[in-house]
This record gives C-alpha cells, sequence and structure tokens, in this order.
C-alpha cells in the first residue's frame, strides 16, 4: 500500500492496458480516478476496480479541453492534489481490414485526429497538473508511449508512430524543467500487450508474432501496469526523463 493517499489520475481506463494500470494504482492504496470516453465500458469496470480500492470512475472525452478544465478543477476542489498523472488514452486508425494505413494512403483528418488523441491531450492534461504539482514539489507523471515509437512500427500506421515518438519527446522535456521540483515525468513503451485491441488480430496472428519476441509470448496488462506503479512510487524519486520498453525483448536498447 505504498501508494497510500495518493491521487492518481488514469485516463483512457475503460478497458486494456488503461483499466490494467487503474488497477493496478487501486491495489497499491492510491485513489484513483479512472477516466474514458467509454462511458458503459467504464462504469462495467467500476465494479470491479471499486472492489480493490477507492476509485472513482469519470466520463471524459480527452480531446473536449472544456471538459477538461472542468474535471481537473473539479478534483482540485475535492482533493486538493492530484499525485499522480497517467495518460494512456489513445487510438489508432484503421483502414477498412483492420489493418495499419499505409503511408501514402494515409489522409490528413486521420492524422489530425490521432495527433490530437495522442499528443495534445497528453501536453493539455500536463499544462494543468504539473503547475499544482510544482508548487506541492512533488508528482509524477507516466506518458504511455508504444514500441512504435521506439523502433520500426510494423503494425501501427505512420501518425501512431509519429504521435507515440512525440510523446517520448514531449516528456523528455518537461522532465528536464520539473525534476528540479521533486517531480518526475518518464514514459512506458509496450510492446504486443494481450488487450481486447490486440485479439482483434486473431489467435493465429499473435501466436506467429508472440515467436519473434525473445520471451516467445505477448505482454500482459498487469506485466506493464508494473512499470507504471514502479514509476509512480516514492522509490522511483532519481528516475526521471526515461522510457521503460515493456515488450518481452523485442525491442533493446
Amino acid at each position: 500500500m505504498e501508494l497510500q493517499g495518493h491521487i492518481a489520475v488514469v485516463t483512457g481506463a475503460a478497458r486494456g492496458i488503461g483499466l490494467g494500470i487503474a488497477r493496478a494504482l487501486a491495489q497499491r492504496g492510491a485513489h484513483v480516478i479512472a477516466l474514458d470516453r467509454l462511458t458503459d465500458e467504464l462504469e462495467s469496470a467500476a465494479t470491479e476496480l471499486r472492489a480493490l480500492g477507492t476509485v472513482e470512475t469519470r466520463t471524459l472525452d480527452v480531446s473536449d479541453l472544456e471538459a477538461m478544465d472542468a474535471l481537473i478543477e473539479d478534483v482540485r476542489n475535492r482533493h486538493g492534489k492530484i499525485d499522480i498523472l497517467v495518460n494512456n488514452a489513445g487510438i489508432s486508425v484503421k483502414g477498412e481490414n483492420g489493418r495499419r494505413i499505409p503511408f501514402l494512403q494515409s489522409t490528413r483528418q486521420a492524422w489530425d485526429q490521432t495527433m490530437l488523441i495522442n499528443l495534445t491531450s497528453v501536453y493539455e492534461m500536463c499544462r494543468r497538473v504539473v503547475p499544482d504539482m510544482v508548487q506541492r514539489k512533488y508528482g509524477r507523471i507516466i506518458n504511455i508511449a508504444s514500441q512504435a515509437g521506439r523502433t520500426r512500427p510494423e503494425f501501427a500506421d505512420t501518425a501512431y508512430a509519429a504521435a507515440k515518438a512525440g510523446v517520448i519527446g514531449l516528456t523528455r522535456s518537461i522532465a528536464e524543467e520539473v525534476s528540479q521540483y521533486g517531480i518526475t515525468a518518464n514514459c512506458v513503451a509496450p510492446g504486443r500487450i494481450d488487450t481486447p485491441m490486440v485479439r482483434t488480430a486473431g489467435t493465429e496472428a499473435n501466436a506467429l508474432y508472440a515467436q519473434r519476441i525473445p520471451a516467445r509470448r505477448i505482454g500482459t496488462t498487469s506485466e506493464l501496469a508494473a512499470a507504471v506503479t514502479f514509476l509512480a512510487s516514492p522509490e522511483a524519486s532519481f528516475i526521471s526523463g526515461t522510457t521503460i520498453d515493456v515488450n518481452g525483448g523485442y525491442f533493446m536498447t
């Protein structure tokens, strides 16, 4: 329960990686505010999450800046602070066949939408949360990047890869400025993780991909969440501006 008394905000928490992160933070004692635009799925997850610890679920579309302002203000008014911010919300625009859209077939509309949700929303959330962290001399920012932003993007489209690489650059820039105030800013870059979205590729496709991973399997949301909860902990106070790769050895630095 090393996060007892900490207020944690997690975006994109209705399913998959975000749900796994919300679950892990709650289990470690944090008061979790789980956000997502998928209201029905978020409410379905709420029963499980509340059984693990103190969890609130709130509907938020991270592209709606007015709604973001109202939510952050409400959290501050009720809890007085935000200790942990996990920016996980993201999208991946697919073609009609469910596969990545090649660069030469990409559109500006898809590019703008992906950048807005996957990169700009991270900037906007940080801009609203970090100033109070600076005043309080404490904070943990964990941004979910991707293997696609670290190396050759085999399955992700151009906009997704560019946005996730941008998240890494943004996080480093924030870390450079705020680490002196007792705030850390880091990324976690997942590889192939067992989520509802990944399962849409099919069992056979995922099994073939797993054979190319040194661990010979795809990862779990709990394994990804373990990296996040470590970075969110007081013990990670001297780690800032870095990216933890959670990919079973598929990409190594």
